[in-house]
C-alpha cells in the first residue's frame, strides 16, 4: 500500500477515539482530553509544507476532502513526489502510521512555550515526547477552537535534538484511557492514580 494512503488509513481508525490523561507536575493535576477530526491529518501529515503542489493548494479543496482522497488512493506519496520540499515530510509519513501504538505505550507530557525554544514557529499547549525508540517523536497539541475541552494535534514529526523538551515543565503521566466513540468502549491504559488524587 502506498505509505501516505496506509498513513491516512492509519489516522482514519483515530477519528474514532479520544484518549483522556491525568498527569503530575510539583502537585499540580491536569487533565487532558484529544480528539481527531478529518482536517487534522493536513498539518499533522505536513501537506502543507508541499506548497507546489496545485491540488494540495486549491482553496476549494476542503482539508475533509484530502484526507477522504489520501485515504481512497485518490492523492498518493507517488503523487507528492514530485515536490521539491517532499525531503521535509517524508521522515513524519514514514512514522506516521505508529501515532496509535505511541498513544496508547507510556510517553513524556511536557506543557510547551513556543518561547523556550530559539527558531521554532511551532505554536502549541502540550507537547507528547516519545524516547522509547529512535528517532524520537514529537507530537504537538493545542486546544481546538470549536470543541471545548479537547486538544488536537497541531503538529508531529521525528526530533533531530531534544530541543523542544529542554527548560519545558514535565508532567508525569498517572492515568490515561481510551474511548471508543461510536460503542463508548472505554479502555484503561495506565493508572497511578492514589486516592489522594495523586501518583503513586
Amino acid at each position: 500500500m502506498d505509505k501516505l494512503t496506509k498513513s491516512a488509513k492509519a489516522f482514519e481508525r483515530l477519528l474514532k477515539t479520544e484518549y483522556s490523561f491525568k498527569a503530575g507536575h510539583k502537585n499540580k493535576l491536569i487533565s487532558l482530553k484529544i480528539n481527531f477530526m478529518k482536517e487534522d491529518f493536513f498539518h499533522l501529515a505536513g501537506l502543507h509544507k508541499l506548497r507546489d503542489i496545485e491540488k494540495l493548494n486549491d482553496p476549494s479543496f476542503s482539508k475533509p476532502k484530502i484526507f477522504d482522497a489520501v485515504a481512497d488512493g485518490v492523492i498518493t506519496y507517488d503523487e507528492l513526489q514530485k515536490s521539491v520540499f517532499i525531503d521535509e515530510i517524508d521522515s513524519r509519513i514514514s512514522c506516521f502510521c505508529r501515532l496509535e501504538e505511541l498513544l496508547d505505550k507510556e510517553d513524556l507530557i511536557f506543557r510547551y512555550y513556543k518561547n523556550k525554544v530559539k527558531g521554532s514557529g511551532i505554536s502549541a499547549d502540550y507537547l507528547l515526547f516519545f524516547d522509547d525508540d529512535l528517532p524520537n517523536l514529537c507530537f504537538f497539541l493545542t486546544y481546538r477552537s470549536n470543541k471545548k475541552g479537547f486538544l488536537c494535534g497541531s503538529s508531529f514529526f521525528a526530533a533531530e535534538d531534544n530541543r523542544h523538551i529542554i527548560g519545558q515543565p514535565k508532567f508525569k503521566v498517572l492515568y490515561k484511557s481510551k474511548k471508543y466513540i461510536y460503542t463508548d468502549e472505554k479502555i484503561i491504559l495506565l493508572n497511578r492514580i492514589k486516592p489522594n488524587g495523586f501518583g503513586k
